[in-house]
């Protein structure tokens, strides 16, 4: 890969000598100065120069970007694994929430907790938290999403 600073150090020296070697000589004998001779490829190197910059600010914010999507994925990786953990349970008609789901061979410290659908399809998990038991049944809120769930009487842990 190139060295843009080496690069643009090296362009500067060379400004620098050009202009110096520009101030040494007098003018040509067409009446032109070597001032006006040089003005051209001064220009040429000070554009390079001006590539050189915006490329290294393309290049930095390229891997910035790269960054960010090697987290978004392992985000995604890790939620994958935690996604395993849940079924999706009916808890009354055409109620839906994801169950956690205790195995035997990974004796967690977790409770039974139910996971707002919503949330875990926007791959967050927010426990479903008991707001009102009563007779006519259970209604349970999402404090992530705001989303309330109702059911049956019985239904709960």
């Amino acid at each position: 890969m190139i060295d843009l600073l080496s690069l643009s150090t090296t362009l500067k020296q060379t400004l620098e000598i050009i202009t110096g070697v520009k101030n040494l000589l007098p003018k040509t004998d067409k009446g032109k100065s070597l001032d006006e001779r040089i003005s051209t490829p001064e220009n040429i190197i000070s554009d390079i120069r001006g590539e050189l910059v915006r490329i290294q600010h393309d290049a930095q914010a390229m891997l910035d970007e790269k960054n960010e999507l090697i987290k978004t994925i392992e985000g995604y990786k890790n939620w994958r694994a935690e996604a395993k953990r849940y079924i999706l349970t009916e808890i009354g008609p055409g109620v839906f929430v994801y169950n956690f789901i205790q195995s035997s061979k990974q004796r967690t410290k977790e409770p039974p907790h139910y996971i707002c659908p919503k949330c875990f399809q926007d791959c967050k998990k927010s426990i479903l938290q008991t707001v009102v038991v009563s007779e006519y049944g259970t209604r349970f809120k999402c404090f992530g999403c705001q989303t309330e769930i109702f059911t049956n009487p019985g239904v709960g842990f």
